[in-house]
């Protein structure tokens, strides 16, 4: 709610949404002479003995810890655990009394040369409009095998490798929301034709054989729906008028009641037919004092939401409305805001 207006009273707030186990016998019970280490406790010596390069691990469960049974496990050493998982530097011993146990080899010249060249091409910066996959991929992993060989030159720039096509209908779609601009957008949709998910980044498109536009497009599941931006279609114009009136309401008049008509023209020069979504909305409050109705609609409109975008909004309206070639169609519609008579709506009855 604003703070009261001067002569009339208070004013009514209306927000207008934008559309921008296993079956193994348990082990028999310990002897009562022998009593349990703590739980964990010989494995995690073992495993810092182990790491450490000394004990075998028999010997390291077998040795009494400083302190007796009960003492606190030592804690591993995070940096030797790191090493332990450089699975490059691991060799199988086949001699002396490591003979059958993984040892790790000191770093050669031909392993730091390797990680240096590693630490090279993981600073490169990727294509223009690129996303780094793992900040696109979701919760799952996913394994994307080339459909053949290919020869990447080692000269430490980035190459673009392509790992395969597939062949998919494409549907074309026109969408305007003339309150917001007055312009009616192309988007095309495929069904993705890939046993994979795509990921986001960028789109190029080409339409017999030239470059028609530049795109992105968000994460796509395997089977959903590729929605790719085409920019504005010139060729199918739109306007949007609105009239305003104000008329006293209520048993004794101590209502005002705000009526908008809205009136949106389509006109097309296209050679085909073509059906155009029209996205409109009711203003919306929370002040149970405030009554909004839509009076009509023709065609008739159906519940809008925006949900399939990640933005929901209230109060959405959205019409299909097929257009002939070089044809024209219009979507009207009506609504009335009442409200006391000593109110106002934030920013003028008259905004529309």
């Amino acid at each position: 709610m604003a703070a009261p207006a001067p002569a009339r009273g208070r004013a009514v707030g209306l927000s207008l949404p934008s559309f921008g186990v296993g079956g193994a016998p348990p082990p028999p019970a310990p002897q009562a002479s022998a009593p349990l280490p703590p739980k964990g406790g010989f494995v995690q010596r073992a495993l810092s003995a182990e790491l450490a390069g000394g004990l075998e691990p028999h010997e390291a469960a077998d040795e009494e810890a400083p302190g007796g049974a009960d003492a606190a496990p030592a804690p591993l050493d995070p940096a030797l655990v790191e090493a332990w998982l450089d699975f490059d530097a691991l060799r199988l011993s086949d001699a002396g009394p490591q003979r059958g146990r993984l040892a790790r080899e000191a770093p050669g010249r031909d392993r730091r040369a390797a990680h240096e060249a590693r630490a090279a091409v993981d600073g490169l910066d990727g294509p223009p409009r690129a996303v780094d996959p793992r900040d696109s991929r979701g919760q799952f992993d996913h394994l994307y095998a080339g459909e053949g060989a290919a020869d990447v030159p080692s000269n430490g720039r980035p190459h673009r490798v392509a790992l395969g096509a597939a062949r998919a209908p494409s549907t074309p779609r026109f969408v305007t929301v003339p309150r917001e601009a007055a312009e009616v957008y192309r988007e095309a949709r495929v069904a993705n034709p890939f046993d994979a998910p795509l990921l986001d980044g960028p789109v190029e498109v080409f339409v017999d054989g030239a470059l028609a536009a530049q795109s992105a497009i968000g994460r796509v599941d395997r089977g959903g729906l590729l929605r790719v931006g085409l920019g504005v279609e010139e060729r199918i114009r739109v306007a949007r008028n609105a009239r305003v009136d104000e008329s006293s309401a209520g048993l004794l008049g101590g209502s005002l009641a705000v009526e908008h008509a809205v009136a949106v023209d389509l006109s097309s020069s296209l050679g085909v037919n073509v059906e155009v979504e029209v996205v409109d909305r009711l203003p919306v409050t929370d002040d149970r004092d405030v009554e909004i109705k839509l009076l009509s609609a023709q065609p008739k409109a159906e519940p809008y939401t925006q949900e399939e975008i990640g933005a929901p909004v209230r109060g959405g309206l959205r019409w299909r409305v097929p257009i002939a070639p070089g044809g024209k169609a219009q979507v009207a519609f009506a609504y009335r805001v009442v409200l006391s008579s000593k109110n106002e709506i934030v920013g003028g009855n008259r905004r529309e």
